[in-house]
Formats: structure tokens, C-alpha cells, sequence
């Protein structure tokens, strides 16, 4: 049975997506095929129509899409005052959306320094943490007492950006 992935990305560069596709052993295509994920959504690997990515994201809220490995890349954006207003989509604030995500998913994985600290926004007006984290203090948007459908805490994978072997090997050889 095949796992599925849901790539999205927070308040960042996108340097974690292109370190991904700079993998060789095995390359990103090697990886989903060797280990039977489905991509769900990346936003730079998907080509889905934005109607049809909010319907997915309703069966996956719904719980009626099953999510396996969520990756969250980039920081979270709480600001202004903890609104998360400076970082939008459609239905509201992002990091609202990636703390509905995580609640579904049986993995989640915060790729790279931003989304596992906050980066470089920690100190600024726009209030990013990590998933789990705030700077170096337990919190972030998940809270210390988070765990995934699979009973993990969030997966962090520092680096800026992450290593492609690090993501790949972390993403493929979960069951």
C-alpha cells in the first residue's frame, strides 16, 4: 500500500525543496517509486488545479484522505500578535492550516531550520517558530506535548537547507 506525502510550504526560501532535488542516491523519482509514496501535494512538483487542491485538502481535514508523512518547510508565521495574519491563504492563516495538517498526519517532519526553529524570523515582527519549537525553548505551533497519529513528535530535520540525504533518508525507509 502506498504512503502518501503532503509537502507545504511555511515562511522560507524553498532551499529544502531544491536540496530535494538535488538527491541522486536514490533521486527523487527512485524515492517515491522504491518506496511506493504518492505525493499528495508539493508545490512545486504538483500540477493541480487550485479547485482540486481545496477539495483535497477538505478529504484530508475530513479525515476521509489519509495522510501519512506530513513535511512542513519553512517557518511558521505567527505574527502580527500571534494572528498569523502576515502569512494567508484562502481560508486564513497558513500556520492554522499546517496545525489542522499535523493533526492528521501519522508522520510529521519539519524540514529544515526554519520549520524545526523558526530561523531567522524568530526575532522579528513577524513571530516564526518551528513546529515544535521556538528558537531553542519546547513550544512552537504544535506545543511540547504533540504527537503525530503514529505517537512521534514532530521529526526535526535541521540544516539550512536540510541535506538531501537526510530528507530522503528519513522519507523512505518509514513504513
Amino acid at each position: 500500500m502506498s504512503k502518501t506525502l503532503y509537502w507545504i510550504q511555511g515562511g522560507s526560501c524553498g532551499g529544502d525543496t531544491w536540496s530535494l532535488m538535488n538527491a541522486d542516491t536514490p533521486d527523487p523519482i527512485e524515492l517515491l517509486t522504491a518506496f511506493d509514496i504518492d505525493i499528495l501535494w508539493h508545490h512545486a512538483l504538483s500540477a493541480t488545479a487550485i479547485d482540486d487542491l481545496a477539495a483535497l485538502n477538505r478529504r484530508i481535514l475530513a479525515g476521509d484522505q489519509p495522510l501519512d508523512i506530513l513535511c512542513v518547510e519553512g517557518s511558521i508565521i505567527n505574527g502580527p500578535n500571534g494572528s498569523g495574519r502576515f502569512d494567508m491563504t484562502p481560508q486564513g492563516p497558513r500556520k492554522d492550516f499546517i496545525h489542522q495538517l499535523a493533526q492528521r498526519a501519522r508522520f510529521v517532519l519539519a524540514v529544515g531550520t526554519c520549520a524545526s526553529f523558526g530561523g531567522i524570523g524568530a526575532d522579528s515582527e513577524i513571530m516564526a517558530s518551528g513546529l515544535q519549537f521556538s528558537k531553542w525553548e519546547m513550544g512552537g505551533l504544535l506545543g511540547q506535548g504533540f504527537r503525530s497519529g503514529a505517537g512521534y513528535p514532530v521529526i526535526n530535520l535541521p540544516g539550512c537547507p536540510c541535506h538531501c540525504d537526510v530528507v530522503v533518508g528519513t522519507i523512505g525507509p518509514g513504513r
